[in-house]
């Protein structure tokens, strides 16, 4: 009951390869570490504000990780519509990737910017020095349709609410016995009242005597 309540909710995933490349430094072990680096501060700005402003998330929520071998950025996005969750999906990285452009070429702007102020007018060793270093970020397939739901678990649900019920069974079951003050055996009249018992009558059932 507490599964049919809940509204079904849809995750499509996106994944997003993080690639450094430097001339300066061309061993292997430093790229990758920069590639790791990279995809984690990538994964803050991609759930930042400032650009989940300039997507329409069409009511999705957008959650993002990391991963180290190799650099990558998981996206996740949820929504009630399994399309409108891959569709948004897809946007999302689509637009990460060009603002990351973007950001990288608006550095390179304000570079060449603060180079003209204090008179410098041969930027051009400065702009080839930021493009040595340069990271590439790609959407390694298209975001699909998520087939089914992740909410509600029903199997979960089933098995939680099945542990529950036997615990609560049990609990009862040891309440109602230790509130019961019947005497049923004669080792009970000692032990609570410190007498011995003289004998036993029996109940007989009524079925008996039908039969």
């Amino acid at each position: 009951l507490y599964s049919k309540g809940q509204e079904p909710i849809y995750q499509a995933k996106a994944t997003i390869l993080v690639q450094y490349t430097s001339v300066s430094s061309p061993l292997e072990a430093v790229k990758a570490d920069a590639s790791v680096q990279l995809a984690a501060t990538y994964e803050r700005l991609l759930t930042s504000r400032d650009f989940l402003d300039q997507v329409a998330l069409e009511g999705a929520s957008v959650s993002a990780s990391s991963g180290s071998t190799p650099p990558l950025i998981n996206l996740r996005i949820r929504h009630t519509d399994p399309v409108v969750a891959s569709t948004v999906g897809q946007l999302v990285a689509e637009r990460f990737i060009d603002y990351a452009i973007e950001r990288r070429l608006a550095s390179i702007a304000r570079l060449q910017t603060a180079a003209a102020a204090q008179g410098i007018t041969n930027v051009e060793q400065l702009v080839a020095a930021q493009f040595t270093a340069v990271d590439t970020l790609s959407l390694l397939e298209p975001v699909r349709t998520p087939g089914g739901p992740i909410v509600p678990q029903t199997r979960r649900n089933t098995i939680v609410g099945v542990t529950l019920g036997l615990l609560l069974a049990a609990a009862a079951a040891m309440i109602l016995e230790t509130l019961r003050d019947t005497v049923r055996f004669p080792d009970q009249l000692e032990r609570r009242f410190g007498v011995s018992g003289l004998g036993a009558i029996f109940k007989w059932s009524d079925r008996c005597f039908r039969a």
